[in-house]
């Protein structure tokens, strides 16, 4: 990590990097609070080990305004301080401050400390790197959605079904589903209309739907009867689809001059 190191006592500033430094941190000195403002804005550190009663710019008000700089980053700030402090500590702490360690420094709870705030950082940067994988993801499955749901807008012909003797009502669970309504007429201007269901949800039933509409325009533009093109879409699906998926479908032919329905 890289630690910020803030105390006006030279001595103090020397003893803490020697032993940081030994731990194999990378350490950033300053005199005061207002260098430590500087420090950070120039270097980012990891974790800033910081007295409270200093010249120029004290603790808390430095502390203060590493927060403001660091905004959404998780900046742990850890007091050092003197025995008889405990007031303007318990404000510090209300303030923003992450932890304290009273004066004469116990090493070995430094260390402690030290390596506990490691843990969190590197759990931090771990959830960082999932978020980031995560929004990635989603990003990519939303491009795949909106391919999708072209491609079925385009294969479906939706203004087909701006027919004067069809009205329909779809509401799926998702933006894209295996619900799928096609409507054409043959030469011969009798009415068909499909109504198929993919199984399963989102995109993957999308899919399943999809081999039906070219038969389903194609032939019916050719005049061919329902159960020869219902035996065509399913050859199809079989060809075109996995083991284990499969599209429930009803299909009507109305021929208004006739007043007949097929089902």
């Amino acid at each position: 990590m890289k630690i910020l190191i803030v105390d006006d006592a030279e001595i103090m500033l020397l003893l803490i990097q020697k032993f940081v430094g030994s731990l194999g941190h990378q350490t950033i000195l300053a005199a005061n609070g207002q260098l430590a403002v500087d420090a950070y804005k120039a270097e980012r550190p990891d974790l800033v080990l910081m007295d409270m009663m200093m010249p120029v710019m004290d603790g808390p008000e430095a502390a203060k305004q590493i927060k403001s700089i660091a905004g959404d980053r998780w900046v742990p700030i850890v007091y050092i301080t003197g025995i008889g402090e405990e007031n303007r500590l318990a404000e510090a702490i209300e303030q923003g401050a992450d932890d304290y360690l009273l004066k004469p420094i116990n090493f070995r709870i430094l260390e402690a400390k030290i390596k506990a705030i490691q843990r969190s950082i590197d759990l931090q940067h771990k959830v960082r790197e999932q978020s980031a994988t995560l929004a990635d993801y989603y990003e990519r499955a939303e491009e795949e959605k909106r391919v999708a749901r072209h491609l079925m807008e385009q294969m479906v012909n939706a203004d087909r079904l701006a027919d004067p003797q069809l009205q329909y009502w779809i509401d799926p669970a998702e933006s894209l589903s295996g619900d799928l309504i096609a409507a054409a007429r043959t030469p011969g201007h009798v009415l068909y209309v499909m109504l198929a269901d993919g199984i399963g949800h989102g995109l993957t039933a999308a899919l399943n739907v999809l081999p039906l509409t070219q038969p389903f325009y194609t032939m019916t533009e050719k005049g061919f009867s329902p159960p020869e093109i219902l035996a065509e879409m399913n050859r199809k699906v079989r060809q075109v689809l996995p083991i284990g998926r499969f599209v429930s479908l009803a299909m009507v032919a109305i021929d208004a001059a006739l007043g007949t329905l097929e089902v």
